[in-house]
């Protein structure tokens, strides 16, 4: 007798931009009668585009990675994706005839990491002998992070001449 797989549900994580691309945890099965099972997302599930578009899931393993050249974007609306995995037994002790089928409702998260702020390249006038404290421009520079978690801040400063030579210092500062 053939007993279906009772496929466990799983969260899995990723970091937005950390070099881990793959989950490295596959999905948990639990077979009384086979020890080899194909795995897919379940085509029929309204975020099955969208994972797939993003994740590719290893048919033998189970092991679900980011594919190639693919952005994480925690600030994004992905940023939580549900997706059913069908995990299908190979009926071995049925000689291959009559495969059984579990689902695991397998929750891939985005982890929230540090990303670099954006700052084009800008240039400011000053007139020649302009006063102290006039004013010759703004910095611009945004953050992808969010504002409320501390590294989605933005902090300015000029960096300091370190060495003794007054010449060298940069006559401006930043308010």
């Amino acid at each position: 007798v053939n007993d279906a797989p009772v496929a466990r549900d799983t969260t899995i994580t990723f970091g937005e931009v950390s070099k881990t691309r793959k989950g490295v945890i596959p999905v948990n099965n639990i077979d009384v009668d086979d020890t080899e099972f194909t795995f897919s997302f379940d085509a029929t599930n309204a975020n099955y585009a969208k994972v797939n578009s993003l994740y590719t899931i290893n048919s033998s393993t189970g092991v679900i990675s980011v594919k190639s050249g693919k952005t994480l974007n925690y600030e994004s609306t992905d940023s939580v994706l549900v997706i059913p995995v069908i995990v299908t037994d190979k009926a071995s002790t049925t000689g291959g005839v009559g495969k059984l089928a579990g689902t695991s409702v397998v929750t891939i998260k985005i982890i929230d990491e540090n990303e670099n702020p954006v700052i084009n390249p800008q240039t400011f006038n000053v007139d020649e002998n302009s006063p102290n404290g006039k004013v010759v421009g703004t910095v611009v520079a945004t953050d992808p992070d969010r504002s409320t978690v501390s590294f989605g801040k933005l902090t300015y400063s000029i960096p300091v001449n370190d060495d003794s030579n007054t010449s060298n210092d940069v006559p401006f500062a930043i308010n």
